[in-house]
């Protein structure tokens, strides 16, 4: 009866340690999505250039973010007509998409504007923009889990290496831009997390998702869903 007792009081403490163990792997994820959040979040106020808020291929992604938003598909031709980019990139925008036809699609996969449809209908531009911020705080979180739960780091040294990781230069300058590189990230890190550890199938199943998602962020990611797959 003394063993039993013993080995049950054994068994309590070794749950206690993990429900605590868990509360500060899910503090230190907050911790850190918060911290980048915060850092990325004041740059959506920052102009990309004199009178635009948006630049290089960002306006073309909000068009189709718009298109999809109010009309359900992804020509462009009526927003680019009525200067529906104008609120977030005052000069007239030169069109990417093909000018030749009524149906006009910018080059760009489309999974990162059917993403932010909701954001543009709940904040528009703004809301696009802190969108991405908040998958960028998702992406360290996940950093925070994976170096925990996967390599077997410290908490003090995950927390500070997504920090740093995404915190700061080159990921944190695509923090509030309307690229696919941050939603990439995290969907790439899901992927590595899942094919870590195999033992349940659900996590295949996160795994073909990665692979799926990566090309319909953007054809440049083939490469990496290939070497992920």
């Amino acid at each position: 009866m003394t063993t039993q007792t013993t080995t049950a009081g054994h068994t309590d403490d070794i749950g206690t340690h993990e429900r605590v163990s868990r509360r500060r792997v899910i503090a230190a994820m907050c911790l850190a999505a918060v911290v980048v959040f915060a850092v990325a979040a004041p740059f959506a106020l920052v102009r990309s250039t004199s009178g635009n808020h948006t630049s290089g291929d960002e306006p073309h992604y909000l068009l189709t973010t718009i298109s999809l938003a109010e009309d359900g598909d992804l020509n462009v031709a009526d927003e680019t007509a009525s200067g529906a980019y104008r609120q977030f990139h005052e000069q007239t925008l030169r069109p990417q998409a093909d000018t030749d036809t009524d149906r006009q699609v910018v080059p760009h996969d489309p999974l990162l504007p059917a993403l932010l449809v909701v954001p543009w209908n709940l904040g528009g531009w703004m809301g696009a923009k802190l969108a991405i911020a908040l998958l960028a705080g998702a992406l360290a979180a996940l950093v925070v889990w994976t170096a925990v739960r996967r390599a077997g780091a410290g908490l003090g040294t995950a927390l500070l290496t997504a920090v740093v990781m995404i915190g700061t230069a080159p990921v944190a300058v695509y923090g509030t831009q309307v690229y696919p590189e941050v939603p990439a990230g995290l969907v790439l890190l899901a992927g590595v997390a899942a094919a870590w550890d195999r033992r349940h199938r659900g996590h295949d199943v996160i795994v073909v998702g990665a692979v799926i998602a990566l090309p319909w962020l953007a054809v440049k990611f083939v490469p990496v869903a290939a070497a992920l797959a």
